[in-house]
């Protein structure tokens, strides 16, 4: 393939999906040339006009480049100035050390993803020829980011076809968002109704008691749906409760378990004041 041409001849089954990162880099300054009216610098002929020309001219620039072989096809603009290439290529490298943009070890569509310890020790502006990008991903990432898709990258109908598609995840993310807002209403609203019925569980009432509260917590974690007969929480049970969920209620200002907090939280959750578990029918 030439420089140029695009890449929809070059698309294929097996190759159109992704791209080094360097022809990424060369396609795309390529583009970015010949749409702000670049050239390329060609070595005139020896006793040509042109070349005559150039050594007339005040601007050294073009001048210079006589004789200097790594110049050759260097891009200029019209008034002979070298123009540099964009650092596309080190761009997306950083976009993949973010974790914005995933990177591929190959163009075989059946490997996935290089994972961030893969690249740990890998040094990617210097590999930049065996490490690929996917078009879709680099395409959802640019319109993502509000920004053009390249001409040699993406055709129009491309183009099109992404914008579409990002505009569905809008939507689709803007549906969850109002979703989890929705959610958040609801749940802000039932704490309220809660608090009313509830209000020793609000600890934003005056007359809070934390040790009320946990007690009350640790009865439904331990008797709500217990029957008659059923098995029941023991004492030292409740106590290792209390001590795992509801040690705010039981330490002391020096940050010390109360034992004698544990103590009263547990005679009034335990049914059976003497410690053991609840009588009930043999």
């Amino acid at each position: 393939m030439t420089e140029g041409e695009g890449l929809d001849e070059f698309f294929t089954p097996s190759n159109s999906q992704r791209l080094s990162i360097a022809d990424i880099n060369t396609h795309w300054n390529y583009e970015l040339h010949l749409n702000s009216g670049h050239a390329r610098y060609q070595r005139p002929k020896s006793g040509s006009f042109l070349k005559k020309y150039i050594l007339e001219q005040k601007d050294k620039n073009l001048r210079d480049l006589i004789g200097d072989e790594e110049v050759e096809n260097a891009w200029h603009n019209s008034e002979g100035m070298l123009m540099e290439d964009e650092p596309f290529g080190s761009q997306i490298v950083e976009l993949v050390k973010r974790g914005d943009l995933s990177v591929y070890i190959a163009m075989d569509l059946r490997i996935g993803p290089c994972e961030p310890s893969d690249l740990i020790d890998v040094d990617l502006m210097a590999a930049k020829d065996r490490y690929y990008i996917d078009r879709d991903d680099l395409g959802i990432l640019l319109l993502d980011r509000q920004q053009r898709l390249p001409n040699f990258w993406y055709a129009e109908k491309h183009h099109e076809k992404y914008a579409a598609y990002f505009a569905r995840k809008s939507e689709a993310e803007e549906n969850i968002k109002t979703q989890l807002a929705n959610t958040a209403k609801e749940n802000k609203e039932l704490k309220a109704r809660l608090s009313k019925a509830m209000p020793y569980f609000d600890r934003h009432h005056p007359f809070f008691s934390a040790e009320l509260e946990a007690a009350v917590n640790c009865w439904l974690s331990h008797y709500q749906d217990k029957k008659e007969n059923d098995a029941v929480a023991k004492k030292p049970k409740l106590e290792y409760w209390i001590k795992e969920n509801k040690a705010d209620a039981v330490k002391q200002p020096d940050g010390a378990v109360s034992q004698s907090a544990i103590d009263r939280i547990t005679m009034i959750v335990n049914p059976n004041k003497k410690g053991g578990r609840s009588p009930g029918k043999a």
